[in-house]
C-alpha cells in the first residue's frame, strides 16, 4: 500500500505520511477491524480500507482509506466496497475527495450526516508570539481546510 501512494502523483496538498511504519502501526490497532480490497496480483492498483468497531456497532462501517493509479480502479473499489459488505450504515468523509471521487461517493448515494457541514479545521500555535503570523506550510495555508488531504485513517474516528 505504501508502495502505490508512493508512485501516485501529489497534489501538493498537506497531509499525512503513509509510509510502511505508519500503515503498520495504524491498521495494528487492536480496537478496530479492518477489512482491506486490493486491486492488481503483481503490482498493487488501488485499494480501500474498511473499518469497523469490535462487537458493539458492527452494523456500521467507515471508508477510512481509499487509493488507486486511476479512476475507474476507484469507482470498482468503492462499488465493491458498498454492493458486497451490505453494510447497513456506511461513512466516508469528503472534506478533500477530488471531482471525481466526490461524484463516485454521490453515485451510490452517500448523504451528509448533518445538513449544515462547514469544512473546517482546528489550527493553533504553540507559540502564543505566533497567534497573528500568517499560517503558511509549504506554500499553503494551514487555516484553509481544501489545503489538507484529510482522510478518516488519520483519526481516531469510527
Amino acid at each position: 500500500m505504501s508502495q502505490l501512494v508512493a508512485r501516485l502523483p501529489r497534489d501538493g496538498r498537506i497531509r499525512h505520511v503513509r509510509d510502511e511504519p505508519f500503515l503498520a502501526w495504524r491498521y495494528g490497532n487492536p480496537l478496530r477491524n479492518y477489512r482491506f480490497l486490493y486491486v492488481g496480483r503483481e503490482q498493487l492498483r488501488g485499494y480501500i480500507v474498511l473499518q469497523q468497531p469490535p462487537g458493539a456497532n458492527a452494523d456500521r462501517a467507515n471508508i477510512v482509506d481509499w487509493e488507486a493509479d486511476s479512476d475507474p480502479i476507484r469507482a470498482e473499489l468503492l462499488s465493491a466496497a458498498v454492493e458486497y459488505g451490505r453494510f447497513p450504515e456506511l461513512c466516508i468523509w469528503q472534506l478533500g475527495a477530488s471531482p471525481a471521487a466526490t461524484q463516485m461517493i454521490d453515485r451510490h448515494g452517500f448523504k451528509p450526516l448533518r445538513v449544515h457541514t462547514e469544512k473546517a479545521i482546528l489550527v493553533r500555535s504553540v507559540r502564543d508570539d505566533e497567534l497573528n503570523a500568517p499560517w503558511i506550510l509549504g506554500g499553503r495555508r494551514l487555516d484553509d481546510a481544501n489545503q489538507w488531504d484529510l482522510r478518516m485513517i488519520y483519526s481516531m474516528v469510527g
